[in-house]
């Protein structure tokens, strides 16, 4: 009867798994894009950052003048171009780094790096996911632009620290006349 009991156990590990799998996709990520809700991105990026053993690079983006693309095109076109942004940003990213879905068209990645890393390898990854984010919108047929803000992270940053100086580098970009990456100053 061991052989019987190995194979109820199995039976329940599988089903435990299987309700893990469906929790994980239902409410950690977001339903339309498939990205990482804000909080279960938020959570994940606490996490990186409590460890204390990398650098990060906190990236904020969203859509150039999409309320304008969305009541033009419809709503429909407009959870389209969202669906796209995401695979974007997702195909640009590493394996270990992050992208979460922040609300409405708002988007933000975390890459994360050796401790020593220098401040200008860091930034240079921005510069092209930038250039990577656009040339794949671009192959998909859209000419949606989107603006971009980043920050490198500090010892003893939160996540509240590293989105608030990247969402001033966004907005930033968006003053500056949008289609562009804009860095929070290193202090």
């Amino acid at each position: 009867n061991t052989v019987a009991a190995r194979i109820m156990a199995e039976s329940a590990r599988n089903r435990a798994q299987n309700r893990l799998e469906h929790w994980k996709n239902t409410y950690r990520r977001d339903s339309l894009t498939g990205l990482l809700t804000h909080t279960a991105f938020q959570n994940d990026v606490e996490s990186i950052l409590l460890s204390g053993r990398s650098r990060a690079l906190f990236i904020m983006l969203d859509v150039d003048h999409f309320k304008t693309y969305n009541d033009t095109c419809g709503h429909q076109k407009g959870d389209s171009l969202l669906v796209q942004l995401a695979q974007a940003l997702e195909a640009s990213l590493r394996k270990d780094d992050l992208a979460g879905r922040m609300g409405g068209d708002e988007f933000a990645a975390i890459m994360v790096f050796d401790e020593d890393m220098p401040y200008e390898a860091i930034s240079e990854r921005a510069v092209q996911l930038f250039d990577k984010l656009h040339a794949s919108l671009k192959l998909k047929g859209s000419d949606v632009k989107c603006s971009m803000g980043a920050a490198v992270s500090s010892p003893g940053d939160t996540f509240r620290d590293l989105y608030s100086k990247a969402d001033d580098a966004l907005y930033r970009s968006k003053e500056g006349g949008r289609n562009r990456l804009t860095f929070h100053a290193p202090v």
